[in-house]
């Protein structure tokens, strides 16, 4: 049976709401001025960097780590320690979408499939192969990947080359399931040219679609899949890179 089981769901009102949530645990003013901005911080690393570089601001009423950045004018949101994978990340996107921000980057590490990326490599994910659950339920089914935002990856990729930062775009894998990449996989998905695996980026773009949010998904290879076998060596300067991209994040 193809996901969702109710495909007539997409012109449906739905039951629960970010809208409730937000009415019960934001307060008045807080719901008059949203930040224009969420940056989400998938490691610890780049969350508590953002904190002390832009004055984070603790913000209650969103399950995880929550901030406004005071550095901004509190126009910038940054959010982490919610939890891994797509359902996790998607229903915090969805509840800043309702409180009112315009765009999301979101940073985070990938395992690499391609030989030539290596452990601390930057890949920008121009799109992602739907193989979870949650996007199912923000857009029909299909085959087709779903993509980043053109103009927000752009700006992104400008901040980046203005920086210096060597990074690469390309394709990337979403799943739900870690521990179930199989050799068969793999193999596909290389010879496909997908540059990583992740288990968010799908999701996120799906949701920014479905809510007219523009996000992009920036990565940085940590460790690698392939078909021989799963490479654990991570390059030491990852939470530094990711440092690095959480600050263009706020700034781009």
């Amino acid at each position: 049976m193809p996901i969702p089981n109710f495909d007539a769901k997409f012109n449906a009102a739905t039951l629960t709401t970010p809208q409730q949530l937000l009415a019960q645990r934001l307060t008045a003013t807080q719901l008059r001025t949203p930040p224009q901005r969420l940056v989400m911080c998938l490691q610890t690393a780049p969350l508590k960097h953002l904190q002390r570089q832009f004055r984070g601001k603790p913000l209650q009423g969103f399950s995880g780590q929550h901030a406004l950045l005071k550095k901004t004018n509190a126009s910038v949101a940054i959010a982490g320690g919610f939890g891994i994978g797509a359902p996790a990340a998607a229903a915090v996107l969805h509840e800043y979408a309702a409180w009112g921000i315009t765009d999301c980057i979101c940073i985070g590490v990938a395992g690499g499939l391609q030989p030539h990326d290596q452990s601390g490599a930057v890949v920008v994910i121009t799109s992602a192969i739907r193989d979870e659950g949650t996007s199912y339920h923000y857009l029909p089914a299909s085959d087709a990947p779903v993509v980043a935002d053109a103009n927000l990856q752009r700006r992104l990729q400008t901040a980046l080359a203005t920086a210096n930062i060597n990074y690469t775009q390309g394709q990337s894998w979403t799943t739900d399931a870690p521990y179930r990449e199989t050799q068969a996989e793999i193999a596909h998905y290389q010879a496909a040219n997908v540059r990583c695996v992740e288990m968010e980026a799908a999701a996120l773009y799906a949701v920014g679609k479905a809510l007219n949010v523009a996000v992009t998904c920036v990565v940085v290879i940590a460790d690698k899949v392939t078909t021989s076998g799963w490479q654990l060596q991570v390059n030491p300067n990852v939470p530094n890179t990711l440092r690095t991209l959480a600050t263009l994040a706020v700034t781009a």
